[in-house]
């Protein structure tokens, strides 16, 4: 960024607290967490990849209202080069599956909803959960859950591709998960527990929710 941290520039603004993971020297895309909450402990990890391209990921502890939550941040590249995305989605799920706290994976994964890799990032012996398993339409951005009462999902525009969009979750933390939860009207949320209204229909400056044209909740 021509020498300028632009994470720490964002967090002052923000007033949050930042952690830069493997980064360009390491040969790498790069990735970043931002966090409202206090980040307890960071760890940083470079996945394998035989082909060469390099994939950064961050395994972060937050303090979030006293319970301590994992926040996994993983970015692939774009050449979907086949053994990279085995060994990095096997080397993530073995990650994840270590630890029995709340956790939720921000990534940048590059595949298929149901197909190939999703189903080795969305199992069992990583314990994850898609936050939206019937949102057919993502390519690169994926929100990954476990052990969390997910309460809502919106995804706001994204131009012509799909990595200039938002995608963005809430959760409850300190309540169990729920995994007969369902979709239930906007009507049936707490006010402050809504996405902004001023992004509905055609939005502010271009930005508006797509896909489902709306929020989802779940209760």
């Amino acid at each position: 960024m021509g020498m300028r941290d632009t994470t720490q520039y964002l967090a002052e603004e923000l007033g949050m607290w930042v952690d830069q993971g493997p980064g360009p020297d390491k040969n790498t895309w790069g990735c970043a967490l931002l966090s409202k909450f206090p980040i307890v402990n960071s760890t940083h990890h470079l996945t394998p990849s035989p082909a060469g391209e390099l994939a950064p990921a961050i395994h972060a502890v937050i303090d979030a209202y006293g319970e301590l939550v994992d926040v996994y941040v993983f970015h692939s590249g774009q050449e979907e080069d086949v053994e990279d995305r085995k060994q990095q989605s096997e080397y993530m799920f073995t990650l994840m599956g270590q630890s029995s706290r709340p956790a939720i994976l921000l990534s940048y994964l590059v595949m298929e909803p149901g197909k190939g890799n999703y189903n080795t990032w969305v199992s069992e012996k990583s314990g994850m959960r898609d936050i939206d398993a019937s949102d057919w339409d993502r390519w690169c951005e994926y929100i990954l859950y476990k052990n969390l009462r997910r309460s809502g999902y919106a995804r706001l525009s994204r131009g012509t591709v799909t990595d200039t969009e938002l995608q963005v979750g809430k959760f409850v933390v300190g309540q169990p998960e729920d995994l007969s939860a369902g979709l239930v009207p906007e009507a049936e949320v707490p006010q402050d527990m809504r996405f902004p209204s001023l992004f509905k229909g055609e939005g502010v400056r271009g930005h508006f929710y797509h896909v489902f044209d709306e929020p989802r909740y779940y209760a």
